[in-house]
């Protein structure tokens, strides 16, 4: 179960993550997407089943707009095994 605190108006929220928790949570979205096909509400599950993590689509869309480095290198005409443009 994700922490909780609760805020000003009386409400609970999902405590914030530190910076490590979420880099981890970022490339493992970016992994489940790129390698798994999976959509935005299986990668919702899967994280968290896996992390015990709650987020809604939003947050997993916001995460899969910013580009990971697969995500550039495909941008770019390039798989991801190339590295500078060239075979392995």
């Amino acid at each position: 179960m994700t922490p909780r605190v609760l805020g000003l108006d009386g409400k609970s929220y999902p405590a914030q993550n530190s910076p490590q928790i979420r880099a981890r949570l970022f490339s493992r979205v970016h992994y489940l997407r790129h390698t798994e096909c999976l959509s935005l509400r299986q990668i919702l599950d899967r994280v968290e089943s896996e992390h015990g993590v709650r987020r809604s689509v939003g947050w997993v869309s916001g995460v899969l707009r910013t580009p990971c480095t697969w995500c550039v290198q495909v941008a770019q005409n390039r798989t991801p095994e190339q590295q500078d443009g060239g075979p392995i």
